[in-house]
């Protein structure tokens, strides 16, 4: 999720050697309440707007590589989960159509896959991955289809997981504004006058030196230190306040997570 995405980004940032001084004990999203987590510097989200799709959001279909993907499937219910009245089980139970098609090797390159490309576990016990006929614990897959093949019937309950690596999927850019609210704590208040000022320095920078996908920041409240509060005496806290935009790339497997049902094909004028 691109909220939580951005708010990761900006703990790590921070978090980096040298960017805040006096360096926080604790940077994150809960407040402190022992002497020892000072100072502290704790972030929220406030005002978010994420355009929809044709607004702020678009997408291009990536080909040529290899994305890393997993599918769990419950055995209780094998369905596909954007909709399920499609069965991912044969009715033999020996044959698992994965939520994807087109699977390629780790390379991204196309071709019989192996236990390089291809992770298939039933109750967490591998099933090894071969390319000819299955015997035993042994699994086969049709890469193009998505298709595992498996030696011998699959339990009614339990828990397929297979994790494997796609040529095409969607590539999204999303984009997010709002306020990044900012509370810096500090033992004294001349300590937490310190870190703000520094938090402030280090955000102000932060387009230009690391923070991946920030398009604008600007300072919008600059708040007074509060007087020590009677839970936490020791303390005295300062609230910040920035508008931001900010873009994030993220992959998805093509059709969001349905059966890609594309086929590709040559079309002749003679």
């Amino acid at each position: 999720m691109v909220e939580t995405d951005f708010m990761t980004a900006v703990n790590l940032y921070l978090a980096r050697p040298g960017v805040l001084q006096p360096a926080p004990a604790i940077i994150g999203i809960a407040d402190p309440v022992q002497p020892n987590e000072l100072p502290a510097v704790v972030l929220s989200l406030q005002n978010l707007v994420r355009p929809g799709s044709g607004l702020g959001e678009h997408s291009t279909v990536i080909t040529g590589g290899a994305l890393a993907t997993q599918a769990t499937i419950d055995l209780a219910n094998p369905v596909l989960a954007d909709d399920p009245t499609v069965a991912l089980l044969s009715g033999d139970r020996l044959t698992l159509t994965l939520p994807h098609g087109g699977l390629v090797h780790a390379d991204g390159t196309t071709g019989a896959l192996t236990g390089a490309d291809l992770v298939v576990t039933v109750d967490a016990d591998n099933r090894p991955v071969v390319t000819g006929t299955p015997t035993g614990k042994e699994v086969r897959a049709d890469p193009l289809i998505g298709r595992l093949v498996f030696a011998t019937p699959l339990a009614g309950t339990g828990q397929v997981i297979a994790r494997y690596f796609l040529g095409t999927w969607e590539q999204r850019v999303v984009r997010l504004s709002g306020r990044l609210r900012v509370v810096v704590w500090g033992g004294t208040a001349a300590a937490a006058t310190d870190l703000s000022a520094s938090v402030i320095a280090a955000l102000d920078r932060a387009p230009r030196s690391g923070l991946q996908g920030l398009q604008q920041f600007s300072l919008e409240e600059l708040g007074t230190v509060a007087s020590p509060s009677a839970t936490f005496p020791t303390a005295r806290a300062r609230a910040l306040a920035f508008a931001f935009e900010f873009e994030e790339e993220v992959d998805v497997p093509e059709s969001s997570g349905g059966l890609i049902q594309r086929i590709p094909i040559a079309a002749f004028v003679s």
